[in-house]
């Protein structure tokens, strides 16, 4: 409800800015490795491009969430304070 300061839908163009939202943490389920398709370089993403601002205080990785589990984005290394992805 509207009464509980809750965000429904973030309208924003251009890179998504990652702030601390001071909640509590959730346990992490990550999904099972998979095997991509074969890429068609000519055809048209099943997917929209995303980008990613860290202004948070910390470095952070990124995860997907796909229907009951999380993929992580961020493989090698966490998006580090002001760094871009």
């Amino acid at each position: 409800s509207a009464s509980d300061s809750t965000v429904l839908m973030e309208m924003q163009v251009g890179p998504a800015t990652i702030r601390d939202c001071g909640c509590t943490d959730v346990p992490l389920v990550r999904c099972p490795p998979r095997t991509p398709g074969k890429h068609n370089a000519t055809s048209r993403p099943e997917y929209e491009p995303a980008g990613f601002i860290n202004a948070a205080d910390s470095d952070v990785h990124l995860y997907l969430w796909a229907g009951g589990c999380e993929t992580l984005l961020t493989e090698g290394r966490p998006l580090a304070p002001g760094q871009q992805s």
